[in-house]
């Protein structure tokens, strides 16, 4: 192909790309150094990857200082008054990292926000609630512009909710009781359809010598607010209603329009379930789904969607604690974009007893994992491989050059690996019409 030109004025648009269909993921690391655990919630946060977790009774948070997670800050102190933290919630509140978390030494539920959009200076911890023993499980979310959160409330079994009355979470609403009586974990505090839902887990009452309720045996249920601040809220409906197994909450995220709840269900073997609801408000759910886990028992699911897929971390636990037998941090992701066939799950930490309370995120649009290495009793960090650094020359085959010459631009890749993607030629905002698609380090264009 030829161009002509009079002066030329050229510009590379040079797209490259290491990646493949399946992820692949670089080696873990512990990015808080010493002990810490055994919970942590990653998020992005400022366009980086960081962690909110527990080290030894205080709450600290820490953040990647590059947008891969492969090398890290120094973490900082949120609270450290008592024992805090062990239970606790991260979110974007208008621009900044804010957590809301069980003060355990007080039975409180609080609230603290970052100054800052990188989370480097935080705010004062405020008490949300105080009335009783609250916010065992609590799950922060912005709802219609101001913080909010549903949380456990244990005193009466109950699952409450209760949101800001400004945009930063300064001050805040009488808490709203949706169910109370026999509720004895909650779970994610979404948007759905435009209003706040919540999941938990409701124990069945069975009638015996001592009328008690039967630890072993639960319902998995959701509730949505019939309006968008969650002032009043629905009639809770079963997700899975399954008798004489133990359901775990589980994680709770909205996939392709619609809120979907992945959480294990206990038996003799404890499979990896995901269920979808059937409209995009959540009134009716299918039959759940029995995810490919090749697991004795996958327990502390953590649901995403990453790069439009629904996908799950989730800790493989044997409860022998036989030393080489499970024990793994394990993932899986969905073949479709809402979660209704899944692929084959694959290992990503093995040694020793690795896993527990994941958190998965999606990381410059690929799957990143925060989790305990209880080995080592160190918080681990495994995310995507960052792209390979790549150096462009352009050079051209007559230079200076006339008019009616034909000219050959060429363009030289060099790169640690093999690169592949899409090479541009541009005059000025215009493509001279050569596209080269798969790129070995060197391309050109007559």
């Amino acid at each position: 192909m030829k161009k002509f030109f009079t002066p030329i004025i050229l510009s590379l648009f040079l797209l490259l790309s290491f990646s493949s269909t399946a992820q692949t993921f670089s080696s873990p690391i512990f990015p808080t150094g010493g002990p810490s655990g055994p919970t942590s919630k990653l998020l992005v946060v400022n366009g980086n990857p960081a962690i909110a977790y527990y080290d030894a009774g205080d709450l600290k948070y820490i953040r990647s200082t590059d947008a891969y997670g492969t090398a890290w800050g120094t973490p900082v102190t949120l609270e450290a008054v008592g024992d805090i933290g062990l239970v606790f919630s991260i979110q974007i509140i208008n621009g900044n990292p804010a957590v809301s978390f069980y003060d355990a030494t007080n039975g409180d539920l609080k609230y603290v926000r970052s100054l800052d959009a990188s989370g480097t200076s935080w705010g004062t911890p405020i008490i949300v609630d105080a009335a009783g023993n609250v916010g065992g499980s609590n799950s922060l979310q912005l709802i219609n512009g101001n913080p909010a959160i549903g949380y456990l409330d244990g005193t009466n079994k109950g699952l409450k909710y209760v949101r800001a009355l400004d945009a930063l979470g300064t001050t805040w609403g009488t808490p709203v009781t949706i169910e109370a009586g026999r509720v004895s974990f909650t779970g994610d505090l979404q948007v759905v359809n435009g209003n706040p839902a919540i999941n938990y887990v409701y124990p069945i009452l069975r009638g015996g010598e001592f009328n008690t309720v039967i630890l072993d045996s639960s319902y998995l249920k959701y509730v949505r607010a019939t309006d968008a601040l969650g002032t009043t809220w629905g009639t809770p409906v079963r997700v899975d209603a399954y008798m004489f197994y133990d359901v775990g909450v589980g994680s709770f995220r909205v996939v392709n329009g619609n809120p979907a709840i992945a959480y294990d269900r206990s038996g003799d073997i404890t499979p990896l379930m995901y269920s979808r609801s059937g409209d995009a408000s959540g009134a009716f759910w299918g039959t759940p789904i029995v995810v490919p886990s090749e697991a004795y028992s996958a327990v502390q699911p953590s649901l995403q969607i990453i790069n439009g897929i629904p996908a799950i971390a989730y800790f493989d636990y044997y409860y022998r604690q036989v030393p080489g037998v499970r024990n793994d941090l394990k993932y899986v992701a969905s073949n479709d974009a809402s979660g209704m066939a899944w692929g084959s799950p694959v290992i990503l930490d093995a040694p020793g007893e690795v896993g527990y309370s994941p958190s998965l995120q999606e990381v410059n649009g690929s799957a990143a994992i925060s989790y305990h290495d209880r080995t080592n009793n160190k918080i681990k960090y495994i995310g995507p491989i960052p792209p390979a650094t790549t150096t462009t020359t352009v050079t051209s085959s007559l230079n200076p050059s006339t008019f009616g010459q034909s000219v050959t631009f060429t363009a030289t890749v060099s790169a640690s690996g093999t690169p592949t993607g899409t090479v541009n030629f541009f005059d000025g905002a215009t493509n001279i019409g050569c596209s080269i698609k798969k790129v070995y380090r060197t391309c050109g264009c007559a």
